[in-house]
């Protein structure tokens, strides 16, 4: 059987992935990412050999900064989980979802969506 050696969860808006190294029974190491999407029970596995880790990590280094502007265009939509109640609770003390967008650095959308999956009542108009 083979040895979980050590473990990274990385959580997104509509899923997690699993990096995993494990160390195989003949000894050889080896690489696994796990990809869970919320809401469906499957969960997406790829096994990588150690010999492609540096070429994949590679590519991917590439394709982030072409879509780099892209990166951060998403990075504003997607709030940190972190930072949500202190969000929250500053709307309900009053300021603006405009205001907020300003301050915290996110879309307008992304706090109107984080506050109304909240089930928090966003009154337009009142100043």
């Amino acid at each position: 059987m083979d040895k979980l050696i050590k473990s990274q969860r990385i959580e997104g808006e509509k899923s997690s992935h699993l990096v995993q190294l494990y160390q195989h029974s003949s000894g050889e190491h080896y690489v696994q990412l796990q990809q869970t999407i919320f809401g469906q029970a499957e969960k997406n596995t790829v096994k990588i050999n150690p010999a492609q880790l540096l070429a994949i990590i590679d590519t991917l280094g590439i394709y982030a900064e072409e879509l780099s502007f892209l990166i951060d265009n998403l990075s504003r939509d997607i709030i940190k989980k972190e930072e949500q109640q202190t969000i929250i609770s500053t709307f309900l003390k009053g300021i603006t979802i405009k205001d907020l967008s300003i301050q915290f650095r996110y879309t307008e959308v992304a706090i109107r969506d984080l506050l109304v999956k909240n089930d928090i009542e966003i009154i337009e108009g009142i100043i």
